[in-house]
């Protein structure tokens, strides 16, 4: 079975943003990027949600990496594209996001 959305055009900051509104839809009172060090690329968002009057941080790290090894074993022609993977690991990302808010109608 492929990656959802392998084939995807939507740009990864376009991901990020959409996950981001989610977020704070949802009640996130904080999101943190965090980057991959060398390649100035996003590797996880860091965030805050109010449980219980409590703040409980979260961290949603996209792998990209483990996507590429996925996509080049499934013969992917554009596996070793690293922008390409990038986009396609964070609207992956961004679909299971919103798959998992619409299962449980909350966060």
């Amino acid at each position: 079975m492929a990656i959802k959305n392998y084939t995807t055009k939507v740009p990864a900051h376009r991901s990020i943003a959409e996950i981001q509104d989610t977020l704070v839809k949802h009640g996130a009172t904080g999101v943190l990027y965090k980057y991959e060090q060398g390649t100035g690329r996003i590797e996880a968002l860091q965030f805050l949600l109010r449980i219980k009057n409590q703040d409980v941080a979260f961290s949603l790290p996209v792998p990209w990496r483990k996507f590429q090894r996925v996509l080049e074993i499934q013969q992917v022609r554009r596996w070793n594209d690293e922008e390409y993977v990038y986009h396609v690991a964070w609207r992956s990302c961004t679909c299971s996001l919103r798959c998992a808010v619409k299962h449980n109608g909350e966060m």
